[in-house]
Formats: structure tokens, sequence, C-alpha cells
């Protein structure tokens, strides 16, 4: 999955992971198999919207050939674990899982 696919959604400008973090709807259940295992609910915009930020300041100062390689590498699991650190929600644990769904 490159960084356009994760970041660049089209429902509003909010990609599938940043919804499935909000919602609280499991596609899978609701769809079948093939669609992604969403146990994760609750997080808000604004919560979302902040790690981004903190995501995006971990990679300033590098020239942008050298930045894309390093956010195409790094960006997914660097917010997950941004997320998962500066955020308490109830349903953290299955963060990974859902995160499955999107890491190639």
């Amino acid at each position: 999955m490159t960084i356009a696919s994760f970041f660049d959604g089209e429902n509003d400008g909010y990609t599938p992971v940043f919804i499935d973090l909000m919602d609280d709807i499991n596609q899978s259940v609701i769809s079948g198999s093939s669609y992604p295992v969403d146990r994760v609910k609750d997080y808000t915009l604004s919560e979302l919207e902040n790690v981004l930020i903190k995501t995006y300041n971990v990679f300033k100062g590098f020239d942008p050939p050298v930045l894309q390689a390093i956010w195409e590498s790094f960006s997914i699991s660097t917010y997950k674990n941004k997320l998962e650190k500066s955020y308490v929600n109830s349903t953290e644990e299955y963060i990974d899982e859902l995160f499955d769904n999107y890491i190639d």
C-alpha cells in the first residue's frame, strides 16, 4: 500500500482507515470476510488529525525525494504507534488487527 492510498480517501477527504478508527461498523461482519476486520471505534477526528501532524513532524527537514522514500516506508506504522501512545481508547487492543488490513 502506498502512502497515497492510505491517506487519500474519497470519503470527504478522509481515508477508510480514518473512518474505521471512528465508526462502530465492522465491515467484515456486515459484508463478509473480504472486508476489513474493524473492531476499533470512537477515536475522534481531532485525535486522528493531531497524530497525523505529529507523524508528519517526525519527517520534517528531509529533502523531498528522501522524505517520500522514508514516508512511504514508515509513516503508516509510525502513525499507528503515535496514535496508541497519544490516546487511551477502549478498543485499542484491536488497533494492530485493523492496521494489518491496510499494511501490505
